[in-house]
């Protein structure tokens, strides 16, 4: 019994306690899902997604590629790029002003086993 229960924790989604940027920003990023490891020990991890979080880490859009500039979100979000790095985005009608993320901004836990960072947290204009 206390098999399954440690097996269940592990499945159980983990809260992240910070934000990925300040309170009201969105971040720009990816999620990656790695396992605890195969027959021989090794972890391994694979599927760098490129997404938009809210400020708690959930996520707003995604693409399919780990390509944070491109014009395929899901949602229909737009991301504008400098040099393959984002500066601006769209979300709805609200535009973001982007910046490097700093302090204790940019990584959260999404889940077991999946790992976020965000490369900038973006303000509303």
């Amino acid at each position: 019994m206390k098999v399954f229960a440690f097996f269940l924790a592990l499945l159980t989604p983990v809260v992240s306690s910070s934000a990925i940027c300040n309170e009201g920003d969105i971040g720009i990023g990816f999620t990656q899902l790695c396992n605890i490891g195969n027959f021989v020990g090794q972890a391994t991890c694979g599927g760098i997604t490129g997404v938009i979080f809210d400020s708690d880490c959930k996520s707003i859009d995604q693409t399919q590629t780990s390509y944070l500039c491109s014009d395929v979100w899901s949602k229909g979000a737009e991301v504008v790029c400098e040099d393959s790095i984002p500066t601006k985005a769209r979300i709805g009608g609200t535009w973001y002003e982007c910046r490097a993320v700093s302090g204790k901004e940019g990584s959260c836990a999404t889940g077991p086993f999946v790992y976020a960072s965000a490369q900038v947290c973006c303000s509303p204009t």
